[in-house]
């Protein structure tokens, strides 16, 4: 059993939803039911099947956001009986974890990560020995720095190692165009054309083919038309997706395996030879998880 504390910079109780996010995962990050009791406003027990477990939460950082936060003792993870107050937790092991970073080189970061990792261990030692609220404070102050700071390192590690690579020519660089040329947004084409030479047009199977054995490939033909004048590379996105009414048809609603699995060779059988030498890839499948099996 763990006693957890949830509190905010004031040190009251997280707003609800934050509370009631809070989960428990192996030191794999797979993550296991939980069983929470409320013992008292902003403490609650968290019985766990094993440990150590590591604690994760969805909480709002003041000067940061809202993000899913990971204490997880410095890469140790907590044992049964443990007092864990979230927010400082989270703090240290954000700290942890971006020295731990910093120390492995490979670039030369600018002084804000370790600058802002800084501000985070002083801040925690300084909640160490101030008193309610401020100790509070200081412990999600530090969380925001620390969180920071590993912002920016990741982004400064990422660009080093990228200006280290050659351009490619060949890179696909896109986002979704199902409304391209964009009509009704003067200008939108010409910023489009200017930044991407990909795009992704829809082939969701409940916008065509509404009536079985009856696909309507107009929008898809006026859509590949228009990329192809702009020189713009196209994928077909998706061949199948799961989910009600886009993914899945009325037709469908109700289709045993066998028959969707009958379906999905007949829609592959069908849109990919269609498009063959002008649809450069198709995305197979799309979002296959809890609502695949619509």
């Amino acid at each position: 059993m763990l006693s957890v504390k949830m509190l905010d910079s004031r040190g009251k109780t997280l707003e609800r939803a934050e509370v009631f996010s809070i989960y428990p995962t192996d030191m794999n990050h797979v993550p296991f039911n939980r069983n929470v009791s409320f013992r008292s406003m902003g403490e609650i027990s968290l019985d766990c099947s094993q440990y150590p477990v590591m604690l994760n939460a969805l909480v709002s950082i003041p000067g940061y956001g809202r993000t899913w936060v990971l204490a997880d003792n410095c890469g140790e993870g907590y044992a049964d009986g443990a007092q864990i107050d979230l927010v400082r937790e989270g703090a240290v092991s954000r700290a942890w974890l971006v020295e731990r970073e910093l120390k492995k080189g490979g670039f030369i970061p600018s002084a804000k990560p370790p600058s802002l990792l800084n501000d985070a261990k002083t801040l925690i030692k300084l909640a160490e020995t101030a008193t309610a609220p401020m100790c509070h404070e200081y412990n999600m102050m530090a969380l925001g720095a620390g969180l920071w700071a590993g912002e920016y390192l990741v982004i400064e590690r990422a660009k080093a190692k990228i200006a280290g690579f050659a351009a490619r020519k060949d890179f696909l660089f896109g986002c979704g165009g199902f409304s391209y040329p964009f009509a009704d947004l003067p200008g939108a084409k010409e910023i489009y054309d200017s930044v991407f030479n990909y795009s992704t047009q829809p082939f969701y199977l409940g916008m065509v083919e509404r009536e079985q054995g009856k696909p309507d490939y107009a929008q898809n033909d006026k859509l590949w038309e228009e990329f192809n004048k702009a020189g713009i590379k196209t994928k077909g996105h998706p061949l199948w997706w799961g989910f009600k009414d886009a993914g899945q048809p009325k037709w469908m609603v109700g289709a045993g395996y066998d028959e969707v699995k009958a379906a999905i060779e007949y829609v592959c059988r069908t849109r990919v030879p269609r498009y063959k030498g002008r649809v450069d890839m198709f995305d197979v499948i799309n979002e296959a998880h809890d609502w695949a099996n619509a």
